[in-house]
């Protein structure tokens, strides 16, 4: 996709705010003498990628946006993975830099270049392209860089986002061309501020927490004005249901994090009626400035628990519903992948429109997509500080809502277990193909007919479930050892099948060198009788996946050689 098709749908900051950060990137894209790198830090909630996303629009509208990457844990589609980053940037540059297409065209014809290392991948789709793009004759150049920009680096892995960092500052460490030039935007991480810090770069960085308290305060109140009167006239509520305490009171909860007064103005926005019981619950929220200093978090998890805990107001909630509100944000916290509605639906072998109902009451935190784009649109949440609520502070969660993470890491591994038992088969995908000899002629459309979202999910993760799954409890154990026993028996084969057509192979191997780390013996004692009738299948096994061998060699028959 190009630059600006990557930026659209993210929000920028509202007019009249952020404007000293704003002025100061814009400063430093214009300068000849700029520095190459440029790290703008700050912690959850601050607002970074919103300042990220003004800063795209406006290079944008100028023609000095090179490429742009928003990384994320929630969103899927590998964005959340580093290597995806300078396949992106190069396609995007291809549509921008005059003669780069024809270079990296020549570089892809290079089997599996995108699996390579981030430092190889720079250099072969990057900085090789550019140097012989810039050297050609018909070459015409500005005199300043073009601007690449990165946000939420620190949402990648830990080794990926510091290879990354690393492999971009060695580059500008040997004064060597710059044609272009990157704004990364992040928390200030130490695996992404160590290699920084430690460089010989020339390198400029700004923390958002140097922005003077009033100054921030004063964007806040501005933020939070305008979305008041925006939503009033959306609903035509008129402008007596709130007052200039209100807002006060918003701001002074807010402290720094814009993220509180996006959560609370959502919130709001999001009632079915005029917001005046919604404004009244927020109301009895009572911080201290020294609650704020003990922990800058701790207001908006307070505001997230007092959103769960008046999830459908004056509806009270079934109890299946509360399981399903569980099974949900369990989704939304521990899933390594986001799914749709369909597919939650289809995984926890529940009807749609129930699944569509509970997830509308979290609209305040998660992203629901439309009914018309349910089929492709995943459910993920509205910022990355929600599911780190959820995984570290569960004793703010509402008592009902309260989830034992292994219990449920075993109900999904038994209903995927389920899914692959009854849906894997020899031939997947009929006559259509032979695995072993096309796997790549079949296209994501195609594919999605004969391998379901839930099968592909299933397939992929049973194994992240399994390695976090309590399986302490003798009725969870037997329902695993239940079906492990069929698939091990009868599916093994069909499910490298579905690896290898879903492209899944180094997920899986990943999973299955922690699966074997971990020696969960309790599960691995639900597969050990079948040792005798899996010849075939660790053979397969072996030829597939052959790092692994000695672990599966071990945990399903001992007594081969």
């Amino acid at each position: 996709m190009g630059a600006e098709l990557d930026i659209q749908t993210r929000v920028e900051c509202t007019p009249g705010t952020r404007t000293q950060v704003l002025d100061m990137l814009i400063a430093w894209t214009l300068d000849p003498e700029g520095t190459p790198f440029f790290w703008l830090n700050g912690m959850a909630g601050t607002g970074k990628s919103t300042i990220a996303q003004s800063i795209c629009n406006r290079l944008n509208a100028d023609g000095r946006l090179a490429a742009s990457f928003f990384c994320s844990r929630s969103a899927g589609g590998g964005r959340n993975d580093a290597r995806q980053i300078a396949p992106t940037i190069a396609f995007q540059l291809a549509h921008h830099v005059q003669g780069f297409m024809q270079q990296v065209c020549e570089v892809l014809r290079t089997p599996d270049v995108t699996t390579q290392s981030i430092e190889k991948q720079l250099q072969q789709l990057l900085w090789e392209p550019l140097d012989n793009a810039f050297m050609a004759p018909e070459a015409s150049w500005n005199e300043i860089p073009l601007i690449v920009v990165i946000d939420g680096l620190d949402e990648c892995s830990d080794a990926g986002a510091q290879q990354l960092v690393q492999s971009l500052l060695r580059r500008f460490e040997h004064d060597l061309p710059v044609h272009l030039r990157f704004l990364l935007f992040s928390r200030s991480e130490r695996h992404i501020g160590i290699p920084i810090n430690a460089s010989t770069a020339d390198v400029s960085r700004f923390e958002l927490h140097e922005v003077p308290q009033s100054d921030v305060s004063r964007d806040i109140r501005r933020y939070v004005e305008a979305g008041m009167k925006e939503m009033s006239s959306r609903w035509d509520w008129g402008t007596m249901w709130y007052t200039e305490d209100d807002v006060h009171f918003i701001v002074v909860q807010a402290d720094v994090l814009f993220i509180y007064a996006a959560t609370v103005l959502k919130y709001l926005g999001d009632s079915k009626i005029r917001p005046e019981k919604r404004l009244h619950v927020l109301r009895q929220l009572e911080f201290t400035a020294k609650t704020i200093k003990t922990s800058a978090l701790r207001p908006l998890h307070l505001l997230y628990n007092t959103i769960l805990e008046n999830l459908g107001e004056a509806d009270d909630l079934e109890d299946f519903e509360v399981d399903l509100i569980r099974n949900i944000l369990f989704i939304l916290s521990q899933s390594p992948t986001p799914l749709s509605i369909p597919a939650i639906a289809d995984l926890l072998d529940i009807n749609r429109d129930e699944v569509r109902v509970c997830i509308g009451l979290l609209s305040s935190v998660v992203r629901v997509p439309l009914e018309s784009e349910e089929d492709s649109g995943v459910v993920t949440t509205l910022h990355a500080s929600f599911p780190e609520f959820l995984r570290s502070s569960s004793q703010l969660l509402p008592e009902h809502l309260r989830f034992d993470i292994g219990e449920l890491h075993c109900l999904f591994l038994i209903r995927c277990l389920a899914v692959m038992n009854e849906r894997l088969r020899e031939g997947l995908l009929g006559t259509r193909a032979n695995i072993w000899t096309s796997c790549r002629n079949v296209g994501e459309g195609e594919l999605s007919t004969f391998i379901s979202p839930v099968l592909a999910y299933a397939a992929q993760h049973w194994q992240f479930h399994a390695i976090e799954a309590d399986l302490s409890d003798s009725i969870s154990l037997n329902a695993v050892y239940a079906s492990t026993v069929i698939f091990v028996n009868l599916h093994l084969l069909h499910w490298l099948e579905c690896v290898a057509w879903t492209k899944a192979v180094d997920t899986v191997r990943n999973y299955l060198t922690k699966l074997c780390a971990s020696d969960n013996m309790l599960l691995v004692s639900s597969f050990q009788h079948t040792h005798g009738q899996v010849d075939a299948h660790l053979s397969a096994f072996q030829v597939q996946f052959p790092g692994s061998w000695p672990c599966f060699q071990r945990h399903f028959a001992p007594d081969q050689p």
